[in-house]
């Protein structure tokens, strides 16, 4: 939950009600807001003492009893078919983490935007499905990175490091349409929004390309043929069975 505890009712309830997922964990950033939500017997809450970006997701993950992980940020609604669907795929498949959304990279910057289609991207968006062995790589590339004290981990603030957890580009999945909170460009809350993040994050991902090889894989996903912003969809149009 990263500023946007009202959401996590119904996040969590999709994620219940998807059937290979047995539990749910929640990294709690802000332990000063209460989160609006009933104790569940397969809903364990993290309570940080601080703000965790997105690897909060990967610390909570070391102490799960699982060797599979499903991930979505706090301003995503998926359906519990969508979240099933994915689950699978990352079953099928574990030489990359998969996804439903990336970026290509140019070279330079992201720039490119992938989505409603299967395919590859240099880098994940939004929800993450990885293994056990993706998340060793992970911890061993921020060792790599030099990113070894606890603090400066909390501090990374970005998915950049698993896009070069697998032995190929990361993949993603057309999964349909979906629903976004409206705060997800709300500068002051998105991370990406920030001053100065898109530069850092092309940096990180230049800096890990000379660290690490991949196979390409497959082609590119395709760019998303949809023009409108799943944002103004009705909710029931997504999430009714």
């Amino acid at each position: 939950a990263y500023r946007r505890p009202e959401n996590i009712p119904l996040l969590t309830h999709l994620a219940l009600a998807t059937p290979s997922i047995r539990e749910v964990v929640i990294s709690h950033n802000d332990p000063s807001i209460p989160l609006p939500l009933a104790p569940h017997p397969r809903v364990r809450v993290v309570r940080r003492d601080g703000p965790y970006g997105p690897i909060g997701r990967y610390s909570v993950a070391l102490d799960a009893r699982t060797d599979r992980f499903l991930s979505v940020d706090d301003d995503l609604f998926l359906h519990p078919e969508q979240l099933e669907r994915l689950a699978e795929d990352a079953r099928g498949d574990a030489t990359a983490p998969h996804g439903f959304y990336g970026q290509l990279f140019d070279g330079r910057r992201f720039r490119y935007n992938r989505g409603r289609s299967d395919g590859r991207v240099d880098v994940l968006n939004r929800a993450y499905a990885f293994t056990g062995e993706h998340l060793d790589r992970y911890y061993a590339l921020l060792d790599l990175l030099g990113l070894s004290e606890p603090e400066r981990r909390r501090l990374t603030m970005d998915d950049v490091v698993l896009a070069f957890c697998g032995a190929e580009r990361p993949r993603v999945h057309d999964l349909g349409p979906h629903v976004d909170c409206p705060t997800e460009h709300d500068p002051g809350i998105a991370i990406f929004r920030r001053r100065g993040e898109h530069a850092r994050r092309a940096a990180l991902y230049a800096r890990l390309e000379g660290l690490v090889t991949r196979r390409r894989g497959g082609p590119d996903a395709l760019p998303i043929r949809d023009p409108r912003s799943p944002r103004r969809l009705p909710l029931w149009r997504v999430l009714s069975p």
